[in-house]
């Protein structure tokens, strides 16, 4: 057999071998990757829930900081929140569509957001801004403040909220920390592969080498 041969064939069988550790390396990191970016996602959700709670007390203390004062700047609190709520419960949408239970919670969080506006908020802002018209519009305001206010629906809905939102967050955490340790699982597998097949390469290689050296001598 040719000299040339067995080196050609030598070059091709290490070319090979490192190729073959290249795209094992590539499918590793695509992994680990994956797993960032769930892990990522998972922080940002849980970010956007927090910043959406911080917001509705932002909206409960405006709103009753407006109908108590009657100061504007209590109501433009109020609209910011409720401007920036929209804009998180669109981004969290997003984070949760391949989530089935944490979609289905969001989305219990999101009628019981809306029934708290539609029941409670609207119709006390519209009778506190024509409460200035006329005394009966304003008797009309105090009788439906002090009724909002004794019929606990307010109270009973903002419970609601938070208890949908402890679960919420309580299965993001559980998850995100499963993607952490999976994170963890998959960088430390990428390394040893890495490792074994580079051990593996180089003794390959000598194996070769020594082999030609010896057919070349002979």
């Amino acid at each position: 057999m040719k000299i040339s041969f067995l080196i050609l064939c030598g070059f091709f069988l290490i070319l090979l071998l490192f190729s073959i550790t290249t795209y094992i390396n590539y499918q590793q990191s695509e992994k680990v990757n994956e797993n960032s970016d769930k892990f990522s996602k998972s922080s940002t959700t849980l970010r956007n829930s927090n910043r959406f709670q911080r917001n509705i007390l932002n909206l409960v203390s405006g709103l009753r900081g407006y109908l108590l004062t009657n100061e504007t700047f209590f109501l433009q609190s109020y609209d910011s929140a409720i401007i920036e709520n929209e804009q998180i419960l669109n981004e969290l949408s997003t984070l949760t569509i391949d989530n089935k239970s944490q979609r289905q919670l969001l989305s219990e969080i999101v009628s019981l957001y809306d029934r708290w506006g539609q029941e409670f908020a609207t119709p006390l802002l519209d009778a506190k801004k024509h409460a200035m018209l006329s005394d009966s519009a304003a008797k009309a305001f105090d009788a439906l403040y002090r009724k909002k206010l004794s019929d606990r629906l307010e109270d009973e809905i903002q419970q609601d909220i938070q208890r949908k939102f402890r679960g919420f967050t309580n299965a993001e955490y559980a998850f995100r920390e499963d993607q952490r340790k999976t994170l963890t699982a998959s960088v430390q597998q990428t390394r040893n592969i890495s490792f074994y097949l580079t051990v593996l390469s180089i003794v390959i290689g000598i194996g070769i080498a020594g082999f030609l050296a010896r057919h070349i001598s002979s």
